[in-house]
């Protein structure tokens, strides 16, 4: 018997075992009669009440606060989701708002496109010079020794360099025939020169070629002479230069039909 006693004690935790112990005690001091047997038994329950009543506040304060949690996270989504119905809301308003600010600019546009359309072969001719076809013709005299696909090329870098500038405002004007498909194509070959042009000064940086014989002869009609003087080299190294930038050009991209653009 006492070995199974002694087994269970051994089975139970550290706490159970120092309780069993204890009422071991008590049971031993009431068999024997003991004079402070049953005060000792009174002062146990006293202890046990009071130590149940001060876990069942604490239990309580527990619940009241997670019941305050509670409410106050109830709170916080009423909130929130007050604040997510007034941004719904609102935001058919602001797009409204938005969308009318859109349309209005869209109508100044097509105020200036009114004012700009009328003048808009005078400004291209005015980039190309004051005196266009005297200084076109100096331009061509610099690219007389140069191959058909090298004047092509010349042709649609500056068509490239006046888009990417802001300044090809109607490319379509500058030739004789009418262009099939009308403006729509004018637009898209221009975008198409448009983006040659920056993917061909990509190039060149890239193999780290100067860009200034091109921009001098090609974008600002300057003869190759004048283009030397100003960059204090021979004439001949400006058109060799030249010819082989043409040429970088011309073997890195197709030609367009009508006209280059």
């Amino acid at each position: 018997m006492a070995s199974a006693e002694a087994k269970i004690e051994a089975d139970q935790p550290e706490e159970t075992l120092i309780w069993s112990k204890h009422v071991r005690a008590l049971r031993a001091a009431i068999e024997a009669r003991k004079p402070d047997a049953l005060d000792r038994v009174k002062l146990e329950v006293a202890k046990k009440e009071t130590e149940i009543s001060a876990l069942a506040n604490r239990r309580e304060l527990m619940a009241q606060t997670a019941m305050r949690d509670e409410a106050r996270a109830l709170e916080q989504i009423d909130r929130l989701e007050d604040q997510i119905n007034r941004a719904q809301e609102a935001l058919p308003r602001r797009m409204g708002q938005i969308d009318r600010q859109i349309a209005r600019l869209n109508k100044q546009m097509g105020d200036l496109e009114k004012l700009t359309r009328g003048l808009r072969k005078t400004m291209l001719d005015n980039d190309i010079g004051q005196n266009p076809e005297a200084e076109m013709h100096e331009r061509d005299k610099s690219l007389a020794g140069m191959s058909s696909d090298q004047c092509r090329a010349a042709e649609d870098i500056r068509i490239g360099y006046l888009v990417r500038a802001g300044r090809g405002f109607d490319i379509g004007a500058r030739y004789e025939e009418p262009m099939p498909g009308g403006r729509d194509e004018i637009g898209r070959r221009r975008n198409i020169l448009d983006e040659r042009y920056g993917e061909f000064v990509h190039e060149m940086h890239r193999q780290r070629r100067a860009m200034c014989w091109v921009i001098d002869v090609v974008c600002e009609n300057m003869t190759a002479s004048d283009s030397a003087q100003r960059r204090r080299v021979a004439p001949a190294k400006v058109l060799e230069a030249l010819a082989e930038d043409l040429q970088l050009y011309a073997d890195r991209f197709p030609p367009l039909d009508h006209k280059s653009v």
